[in-house]
């Protein structure tokens, strides 16, 4: 597996801050109303987060043999490099966009709707570049080191 590269979310949040500032322009021409950016969202992603983190911490712990009777099968490693790295990329886009909300939402908060949108906005952000580190992390613990060079043996 190969890392994920910092240029590639980069260009991943770059996308969705992209789509965060101009998506609600778009949606407010074309209802008549802002858009709406519930806590339901930071709730999921919070959970979604607290699932990660806890297979990561269980992943790690099987990998370093702290639980002889459950040794990582192949299947597992996979599938959690698998979720490592759309944890990692979904992070970068989802916060990149509540992102580009957010500073959509700046320059209007004249009135106490804005105000809790912005709020709510920000608390989705927070939650989202916390995916991104538990994504990052968790594709850290994947990592197999690399086998020595037959040169290298040969010394």
């Amino acid at each position: 597996m190969k890392n994920t590269k910092i240029s590639s979310l980069i260009w991943i949040f770059s996308i969705g801050a992209a789509i965060g500032i101009f998506g609600p322009s778009i949606y407010e021409n074309l209802n008549s109303r802002l858009i709406f950016i519930h806590l339901n969202t930071a709730l999921a992603i919070f959970i979604l987060n607290m699932t990660i983190l806890f297979w990561g911490v269980n992943f790690r712990n099987r990998l370093k043999n702290r639980f002889k009777y459950q040794p990582v099968n192949a299947l597992a490693a996979a599938r959690t490099t698998a979720l490592a790295l759309a944890a990692s990329r979904t992070g970068a886009l989802l916060s990149g966009f509540y992102i580009g909300v957010a500073l959509f939402f700046i320059p209007a908060l004249s009135n106490s709707a804005n105000n809790q949108r912005l709020t709510n906005t920000l608390i989705t952000t927070v939650l989202t570049l916390w995916l991104l580190a538990l994504g990052l992390w968790l594709e850290r613990i994947c990592r197999v080191p690399q086998a020595p060079n037959k040169d290298d043996l040969d010394k």
